[in-house]
């Protein structure tokens, strides 16, 4: 590890400082947040330990907005109020951990310690969004800044391409993950400096679709004189040299879609992709869905490789299924227990959670990431094209959970963001009914 690690991840607090007291909440919140996603190391969970929280890169991101707040005299100028759609983030970030670990007799001391750092990599991040993200203007601001991201990671993302993943060894001392992972298709999977290189892949496809749609839509030309439609193309071609087979189908579907939103009438193909998807879980949970007629239906579309994975991800979904027999409800509680059957390792944070914490915790995480998305779609109204854009990111990152785990914290600030903004239409119409 080299020095540049230590002091990036604790400088990286006292920037967010920085940034909350020059830029508006919004902008400081996407400085830190989009910036750290890209830049910070990810760090193993071993090299720092405080009382009850492991340090990781979003833990470090945690601290640094919530500093960044307290310390900011305009931040505080916006005003947070508890609302009902709220329930599930309160309930995912204190109330399943400790019913987890009490079912499971760990104690209250382990599900406070859960219930903490669930805050902290789930709630922090979605009390930005809700706080602070409330207006078009501020969703156009989100928009921009996955763009950028998108653009900033060209270069780097082409030379390990060619050079292989080696920018994370190079500047900060260590590999974020399994090196044989990232060699596909007779060259490399970039990975640059997040956990994954499928991670990255998901982010260059947001980007691309995020910025054909604005271009789809003349919603700008030009970006610092560059054409949209060439910014577009280069993201998309990216995305399709991260070698990831799931985040460029995402990508080509989205886009697809574009052509086929045509406003309000079109959000009822959103609707039955949110309901396709705890479908999905309930079916593979109850196996009536089985992995046997799943591998030989996709192995007409993919190769044999993303079939060996796929089939990987279907065994483990079949075992863990098996595991949770007298455990439905609250899961294990963590620890490692429910891992019986020769499964180590659970790609699909579907998996992980509804091992760890039950069906009140799996149904918990996928309503807070969803409710926005679902109650926007639901109102037979035309909606920004930025909020459509934002919900379909939300939709497919969870779809993308099915299968991986990479949790990024910009998406859940977009889910609370979506959240605060069906509020803010809310007391709109109320104050138009007064009137």
């Amino acid at each position: 590890m080299t020095p540049l690690v230590p002091l990036l991840l604790w400088g990286w607090i006292p920037l967010s400082i920085y940034f909350f007291s020059k830029y508006t909440p919004q902008r400081a919140s996407l400085l830190v947040l989009v910036g750290g996603v890209l830049f910070l190391p990810h760090i193993p969970n071993s090299l720092y330990h405080l009382p009850v929280v492991t340090i990781t890169k979003n833990i470090i991101l945690s601290f640094a907005l919530l500093v960044g707040i307290v310390s900011s005299p305009k931040a505080r100028k916006y005003k947070f109020k508890l609302e009902k759609y709220d329930y599930p983030i309160l309930l995912w970030c204190s109330v399943v951990p400790i019913f987890s670990a009490l079912s499971n007799r760990l104690g209250f001391y382990h599900g406070f310690n859960l219930a903490i750092n669930q805050g902290l990599r789930w709630g922090v991040f979605y009390y930005v969004g809700r706080r602070f993200f409330t207006e078009e203007e501020h969703f156009t601001d989100i928009c921009y800044a996955i763009i950028w991201g998108g653009i900033l990671y060209v270069p780097l993302c082409l030379y390990e391409v060619m050079e292989s993943p080696l920018l994370s060894i190079n500047l900060y001392g260590f590999f974020a993950h399994d090196w044989a992972q990232h060699i596909r298709k007779g060259g490399y999977r970039p990975i640059v400096f997040m956990q994954h290189g499928l991670m990255l892949s998901l982010w260059m496809a947001f980007s691309a679709i995020v910025s054909f749609w604005f271009w789809k839509v003349k919603r700008i030309k030009k970006l610092l004189k560059v054409p949209l439609f060439i910014v577009s193309v280069t993201l998309i071609v990216m995305t399709y040299y991260t070698k990831s087979s799931g985040a460029f189908l995402f990508m080509f579907l989205v886009i697809a879609f574009a052509y086929i939103y045509s406003g309000p009438k079109s959000n009822k193909y959103i609707k039955i992709i949110i309901m396709i998807l705890f479908i999905y879980m309930f079916t593979r949970i109850t196996m009536l869905l089985s992995s046997t007629f799943m591998a030989t239906y996709l192995s007409k579309i993919f190769g044999p490789a993303r079939i060996q994975s796929l089939w990987f991800r279907l065994y483990q979904e079949e075992v863990l299924s098996r595991n949770m027999r007298g455990k439905y409800l609250f899961g294990w509680g963590g620890l490692g227990r429910g891992l019986q059957g020769g499964v180590g390792i659970v790609d699909a944070m579907w998996l992980i959670y509804y091992n760890l914490y039950g069906l009140f915790g799996l149904f918990t995480l996928y309503t807070t990431m969803l409710i926005g998305p679902w109650l926007l779609v639901r109102k037979n109204i035309k909606l920004p094209v930025e909020v459509i854009i934002l919900s379909l990111i939300i939709i497919v990152f969870m779809i993308d959970c099915l299968l991986n785990a990479m949790n990024n914290p910009v998406y859940i600030m977009i889910a609370g963001a979506l959240v605060s903004y069906n509020i803010e239409l809310r007391n709109k119409k109320i104050i138009l009914c007064d009137q």
